[in-house]
């Protein structure tokens, strides 16, 4: 009773004392609760890090970053063949100490860097789609003949896009899972990875999307939008195509959800000529078999759209929101939002989430579709302009990070009270790339012309402060030809490009 009082520098105190002490302190049901306290119970349970292998340089470029290196003290936990006179520690002490050297990694800048050359200079698709896709004949068109390019042979002319930029590859969406990357390059080519070697396993003929969510994997599968607005699976392992989704979109595939056994997607036009082509429509698949379970149609644009645990969510605009099951189809809600613009919607533990242009953030209830909660997002004074507007808004399940045209970036709660806002030393406006835990990833324009990313570590505990710790971990010329930067992060790795090079960050 007295050691379940105890904080962790008590127990360890206790440890200390003599060797029944130490077993007494020594126990799962005292560990895993200050796991649990920390937010660190995942990585005994999702992501087992006792079992996760820490990166090992091989090579010389591959260098520590700025707080030396990450390694974690293998003798800090004690096994039966080191120490035989002691007990084992338990799981959930050995899980606190790996997390909290971890997160202590991530916070002090504690890393191996390693990079990955992507480039394949000649490479490029023997066979595939006409270039516009979204281009239909029988439209009118504004457009000149040498600006549409289709074609019926097998093999790209040599002045199409392929071979436009097929010298200056570029990434354009990542995704991963364990030590196993997948990189989609200039709609030539997939590219999947083994991390933690660095070795290329397999690179596969791929017209994929320049979406950076139009990638995903899951369970040792990849499932990757193409520009023609198909949709295909992959094993990560061997590179073998497993299935093609019975029918595609007619435009790119922009947006793809995979959870192992579905995949929900949507798509959208390429460029502002291709508007009139413009398609609101969710399509639902069986990743199995490639069946089509349903399409999710509506007659308003297209605004937010989220998938979690088989329920689908899509905010239009015009006041629409719209609640569906993923197996049947059926439309378990079709609620007014009162957002007339919105930015986005999150599907979050029994919760919906919508936010809107204006600032305002509204919460429902899952299960009964009613507004359960409704409170505008907190601004600096200064920052309130008649010019101020929400442009974009990222989710981690607990804190919403609402980006403004005002150069303003506020965290909060769903209780809508402000955990802190940053701002970029320039003033210029930020993007989010991804949110991660704790772990927030942003990219900004500098004054001279380049692209910074950022990671911002965010900590729930320091609201009343309204303080973040800040790292800003690299600057990356704007060499790329996509628009929009892109990263993958993980609870040990951090990926993004930089000067045409794959670069990770390995924190463990």
């Amino acid at each position: 009773m007295i050691l379940n009082d105890m904080t962790v520098k008590d127990l360890c105190h206790v440890a200390l004392c003599n060797r029944s002490w130490r077993e007494a302190a020594n126990q799962d049901a005292l560990w895993r609760p200050l796991c649990q306290e920390k937010g660190w119970e995942r990585y005994g349970t999702v992501q087992d890090i006792c079992k996760e292998v820490p990166f090992k340089p091989t090579l010389q470029e591959q260098e520590m970053g700025e707080g030396g290196a990450p390694t974690f003290p293998v003798d800090a936990v004690v096994t039966g063949s080191d120490w035989p006179q002691l007990v084992t520690t338990c799981k959930w002490k050995e899980v606190y100490m790996k997390a909290k050297h971890l997160e202590e990694n991530w916070n002090k800048n504690r890393f191996f860097v390693a990079t990955l050359q992507f480039g394949l200079k000649g490479i490029r698709p023997k066979k595939g789609p006409a270039y516009y896709q979204d281009y239909d004949p029988e439209e009118p068109s504004d457009l000149d003949e040498d600006e549409v390019y289709m074609s019926d042979s097998n093999e790209y002319d040599s002045d199409d896009a392929f071979a436009r930029t097929r010298d200056k590859p570029s990434v354009c969406n990542l995704a991963g899972e364990g030590d196993s990357l997948v990189a989609g390059i200039n709609k030539s080519t997939l590219q999947i990875w083994d991390v933690s070697h660095g070795e290329r396993q397999h690179v596969i003929d791929a017209y994929i999307s320049n979406r950076p969510e139009a990638l995903k994997m899951k369970s040792g599968v990849i499932a990757a939008g193409y520009g023609d607005g198909s949709i295909r699976t992959y094993s990560a392992q061997t590179g073998e195509q497993l299935q093609v989704m019975s029918e595609r979109h007619r435009l790119t595939v922009s947006r793809l959800f995979f959870d192992g056994d579905t995949i929900v997607s949507a798509a959208t036009p390429e460029g502002v000529r291709y508007r009139r082509f413009s398609d609101n429509d969710i399509w639902v698949w069986n990743a199995a078999d490639g069946a089509r379970r349903c399409i999710l149609k509506s007659g308003s644009i297209l605004a937010g759209l989220d998938y979690k645990d088989k329920i689908i969510a899509g905010m239009y605009n015009g006041n629409l929101l719209r609640i569906w099951e993923a197996r049947s189809g059926a439309c378990l809600h079709e609620i007014d939002s009162g957002i007339l613009v919105p930015i986005s919607c999150h599907l979050g533990d029994g919760m919906v989430i919508g936010v809107s242009t204006d600032f305002v953030v509204k919460v429902w209830n899952l299960e009964s579709g009613k507004c359960v909660k409704t409170f505008a997002v907190p601004i600096d004074p200064e920052e309130q302009t008649n010019f101020a507007l929400a442009t974009s808004c990222v989710f981690n399940g607990q804190l919403l990070v609402v980006f403004s045209n005002s150069w303003a970036v506020t965290v909060m709660d769903l209780d809508g009270e402000r955990i802190g806002t940053f701002m970029t030393s320039n003033r210029s406006f930020m993007q989010p790339v991804c949110f991660h835990g704790n772990k927030l990833v942003t990219t900004w324009w500098s004054s001279e012309g380049s692209c910074l990313y950022g990671l911002w570590m965010v900590d729930p505990s320091k609201k009343s402060k309204g303080s973040f710790k800040i790292d800003k971990f690299t600057d990356c010329l704007m060499e790329a030809s996509h628009s929009c930067m892109l990263a993958w992060i993980s609870d040990t790795k951090l990926v993004f490009e930089q000067n045409r090079q794959i670069v990770l960050s390995h924190y463990w």
